[in-house]
């Protein structure tokens, strides 16, 4: 089969050269990369390393206690992640629309567990582990959909007063539908800066990892209703206050930093300071990992994982045992 030629002129207004034409593939990938398009390779990327992750996740914590519902759940599920998202990363420019089938299928993780555990006891480990995984996929799924112009709108990005004043309050809102607690906020929190939501928003809404929905239905758990009602508003009051004042203080010594040079890391592993420190705290994690499984850490952890009934009836057992 022949190869394709294009005839492409230069542009000093030499001779044309013959060159080979491009497929629609090929031409994808030689247009200007988009935001939206390196999102949708970020996400396809996440979504196969949290795939696996989901998958090989029932070999390291005890899922539920009975059963091994829990266990297909998460194989299954985490394998269709992990297919997604290679699907999704070998097409031009992450195919963003595969990144659907990576959000419903994180939304199912979130709430799997909940639903499990109507019938068999579910152990914590399943519910951060599924809530942290859920949340990644929601947060590469957000920044490949949704356009920078979508967020300087919500955000008042043109109108720099209401911006500072719509921020604090607005940025534990949007926390508590991310699912992504702790650290793992960081990278959303740079897509909502690049977005144009204000300094004070971006704090508050990393302080709001207390109160994303996971954690909100721990306190209604554990609390009940009206306690977890309690903390929500104490919490988001608390979170907004601290925007605010980190906003105007900031603003007034002006410390704030650029919004046009934040930006999401790109570049790939290089050898580094960075890389000899990850070294060194690898070795001393894998060391404190190594002390706590030989020191009954993994018994302590099923025990915590298991029907509270279970250890109140042990507890009552030994009492009558020793009245006996």
């Amino acid at each position: 089969m022949a190869t394709p030629l294009i005839h492409r002129p230069e542009s000093n207004g030499a001779s044309t050269q013959t060159v080979q034409a491009m497929t629609p593939g090929q031409a994808e990938y030689a247009l200007p990369a988009t935001g939206s398009a390196l999102g949708a390779q970020v996400a396809a990327v996440l979504g196969v390393l949290t795939g696996v992750w989901v998958a090989l996740s029932p070999w390291f914590f005890t899922l539920q206690q009975g059963g091994t519902n829990a266990n297909t759940v998460d194989l299954i599920s985490g394998l269709a992640v992990a297919g997604v998202g290679a699907l999704a990363l070998v097409s031009a420019r992450g195919f963003a629309s595969l990144q659907i089938g990576s959000a419903l299928l994180a939304v199912w993780l979130i709430i799997a567990g909940p639903i499990l555990s109507h019938s068999h006891v579910i152990t914590d480990a399943m519910f951060w582990s599924n809530s942290w995984a859920g949340g990644l996929l929601i947060a590469g799924a957000i920044a490949a959909w949704v356009p920078d112009g979508f967020w300087r709108a919500f955000f008042f990005a043109g109108h720099p007063l209401a911006a500072k004043l719509w921020g604090p309050l607005v940025g534990p809102a949007v926390a508590v539908i991310s699912f992504v607690c702790s650290i793992g906020n960081v990278p959303l929190a740079v897509v909502l800066w690049k977005g144009g939501i204000s300094f004070g928003g971006v704090v508050a809404f990393i302080f709001a990892d207390l109160i994303i929905a996971p954690i909100l239905d721990i306190y209604r758990k554990y609390y009940g209703a009206a306690m977890a009602l309690f903390l929500l508003g104490t919490f988001y009051t608390a979170m907004a206050t601290a925007g605010y004042i980190v906003e105007f203080v900031f603003g007034g010594l002006g410390l704030i930093p650029s919004q046009a040079r934040a930006r999401i890391p790109d570049q790939g592993i290089s050898w580094d300071y960075t890389t000899w420190l990850n070294i060194v705290f690898l070795g001393l994690a894998a060391a404190l990992i190594v002390r706590f499984a030989r020191t009954g850490g993994v018994a302590m952890l099923r025990m915590m994982g298991g029907p509270p009934d279970t250890h109140e009836h042990d507890h009552s057992d030994s009492h009558a045992s020793h009245g006996d």
